[in-house]
């Protein structure tokens, strides 16, 4: 598999994130599709970029106010910062990215390219 994950491999290089939200990777006929389970963020505090052949999906999730809390019984929603890079085959049209965010899910449609260049090599003898 070409496309892979870049997130843990060089954390080192970037400010480190508050939560790491789960994403779901599907190869299809025409392409990718990546979906991102961002539930409570909104789509203005989400960036997609691809820049160099690498995805980066970062944003946040602020954590909402609750008027009256006396006592916490239990935290499991993680908030705060969040990003996950991908390195993209040469495959993809990355000009053609296709994002949607929809019920708390990002919808990303990455197709291949029509125009993909194949070159015949000449065999040389020694």
């Amino acid at each position: 598999n070409e496309l892979m994950d870049v997130n843990r491999e060089q954390s080192s290089l970037y400010a480190p994130c508050k939560w790491n939200p789960h994403c779901d990777l599907y190869e299809t006929e025409n392409g990718l599709m990546l979906i991102m389970d961002i539930a409570g963020v909104t789509k203005d505090e989400v960036k997609v970029v691809v820049q160099n052949n690498v995805l980066s999906i970062s944003g946040t999730r602020s954590e909402p106010e609750v008027s009256h809390k006396k006592y916490i019984h239990c935290l499991e929603i993680d908030y705060g910062t969040f990003e996950k890079r991908f390195i993209l085959p040469e495959t993809i049209d990355t000009d053609n990215v296709d994002a949607r965010y929809e019920n708390g899910f990002l919808y990303l449609v990455l197709p291949l390219r029509k125009d993909f260049p194949t070159k015949d090599i000449a065999i040389r003898r020694d």
